[in-house]
């Protein structure tokens, strides 16, 4: 993964804002694959869930408590980071968890829309 650090960011987590342990990550390149995620997010703290939208280049990243969240908007605002070009924006999701949901193909078959992070060291 190929990250580039940019200068520090002026702006600051605003009071008013609501933490969460789901951190809402914005602007991912489309290839962006979860290995990629979780190296990006487990320096942070403990990842129990992940969601990545590949279509809409975002993802859902569930940690197990908001300190893991917390550290990661907040180093993603100071300092932003480029991954292939595009720079990654983090910021508190109106979720408080990821919930599974199980989707139907075509054979009738249920996916988990969601996975579930064990351990990612």
């Amino acid at each position: 993964m190929n990250i580039e650090v940019g200068p520090p960011s002026s702006s600051s987590i605003s009071p008013s804002i609501r933490i969460s342990r789901v951190v809402h990550l914005r602007n991912i390149p489309s290839d962006m694959v979860e290995m990629e995620i979780v190296q990006l997010c487990s320096p942070h703290g403990s990842i129990s869930n992940m969601l990545l939208l590949k279509g809409k280049n975002q993802a859902f990243v569930e940690f197990d408590d908001e300190s893991g969240a917390t550290s990661i908007v907040r180093s993603l605002e100071t300092i932003p980071i480029q991954i292939r070009g595009k720079t990654i924006f983090a910021q508190y999701s109106t979720h408080t968890e990821l919930k599974t949901e199980k989707k139907g193909d075509a054979n009738g078959n249920n996916e988990v829309r969601r996975k579930k992070i064990l351990e990612w060291k």
